[in-house]
C-alpha cells in the first residue's frame, strides 16, 4: 500500500469588482479580472487560524490593487498590487496579540507588489 497524495482544493469565490469587498469570512480562491485599473478591500479575516485565501490574476486589464485591512508581513505592509497575468499571493490566517490577521504565505509576483499605502 503506497501513500496517496493529499489534494489541496480551493474553493472559487467569485471576484467581487471594481471597488468592492473580497469575502474575509472562508478561505478559497479569488480569480480577479480587470477592465483597468482596478481596486479591492480584503477585511480582518474571520476565518479559522491556518485558512488560506488565494489572489490570482487571472484577467489583465490593469492593475488590481487590494487594500488589506491590517498588516500582511513582517514589514507591516497592508497593500498588494497585482500588475501582471498569472501573478499570486496566497494568504494565510494567523493570530497576532489574539487577534486574527491574514499574513502573506507565498507570493509569486512579477512587477507586482506588496507595499503600505
Amino acid at each position: 500500500m503506497g501513500l496517496k497524495p493529499i489534494a489541496h482544493q480551493f474553493a472559487d469565490i467569485p471576484d467581487p469588482g471594481d471597488g468592492l469587498a473580497i469575502p474575509a469570512h472562508r478561505g478559497g480562491i479569488v480569480k480577479l479580472v480587470t477592465a483597468g485599473a482596478e481596486t479591492r478591500t480584503l477585511a480582518a479575516s474571520t476565518c479559522p487560524v491556518g485558512s488560506k485565501l488565494v489572489l490570482s490574476f487571472d484577467t489583465d486589464g490593469g492593475n488590481c490593487v487590494v487594500t488589506v485591512a491590517s498588516e500582511v508581513n513582517v514589514a507591516a505592509n497592508n497593500t498588494i498590487t497585482l500588475a501582471d497575468v498569472n501573478e499570486c499571493v496566497t494568504l494565510q490566517v494567523v493570530t497576532e496579540s489574539g487577534a486574527l490577521r491574514w499574513s502573506v504565505l507565498h507570493s509569486d509576483l512579477n512587477t507586482g507588489t506588496i507595499t503600505t499605502v
